[in-house]
């Protein structure tokens, strides 16, 4: 493949790379019950993912929690998670495919997830070994999560490429919406958590169905 106009590309991890709802639904109920508070359905956890651990925790425990019972829940999730985080979690089907053929292509690519920094770089080592990603990040305590621009646009600085030469890619609003707000072109992956009316709504420039047509994409830009 050789690219003229894309020289990056930037992923979101839960949801687009990978599919980790079921070891986040399990950590989260396990770290709520504990407290007394009802467990909920896994399908429920798509909508409470994808802005950082604190909302997440925020959304699955009862409304009106009290704020120590909110930070409570979260370090008990770490906690858990640490240790079930690879139980379920896959990549989807033709992911690992698809990042060879970008790899191959030369064009650079990059993680950043709302998932907290340690959990994300286990993630991409563990199922990515071969990727030879040129930066990874997740949820930092000194940077501000998705959709703010900045830990994006701080990543193509590194990458040395100028937005509009670069893409994210991701399976929420979120997604899209930091694509916008850095001035990059977005792509949203329909086999994710969210819907496509949600990423299309969101103003998505193209959502995809499958990984096949992401390298289709790129062997066009």
């Amino acid at each position: 493949m050789k690219t003229k106009n894309i020289k990056a590309i930037i992923f979101d991890l839960d949801g687009t790379l990978v599919n980790s709802l079921e070891d986040i639904a399990d950590s989260a109920n396990q770290a709520i019950t504990q407290r007394g508070a009802p467990s909920h359905a896994v399908e429920a956890y798509r909508y409470f993912v994808g802005d950082g651990l604190a909302m997440l925790m925020e959304r699955a425990m009862p409304d009106g929690s009290s704020q120590s019972a909110l930070q409570e829940s979260i370090e008990a999730f770490r906690s858990i998670y640490n240790n079930r985080w690879s139980n379920k979690t896959r990549p989807y089907s033709g992911i690992v495919d698809m990042l060879e053929r970008i790899q191959q292509s030369g064009v650079n690519m990059a993680v950043l997830s709302n998932k907290p920094d340690n959990f994300t770089q286990k993630c991409v080592n563990l199922f990515f070994p071969k990727i030879n990603f040129n930066a990874v990040a997740g949820k930092k305590d000194d940077a501000p999560s998705k959709p703010d621009p900045l830990s994006t646009l701080k990543m193509l600085a590194i990458l040395k490429v100028h937005p509009a030469q670069s893409v994210f890619v991701g399976d929420s609003s979120v997604d899209i919406e930091t694509g916008i707000r850095a001035g990059m072109h977005t792509i949203g992956v329909d086999w994710g958590f969210r819907t496509k009316t949600e990423l299309e709504e969101a103003g998505a420039d193209l959502v995809i169905g499958s990984p096949q047509e992401l390298i289709h994409y790129v062997s066009k830009h």
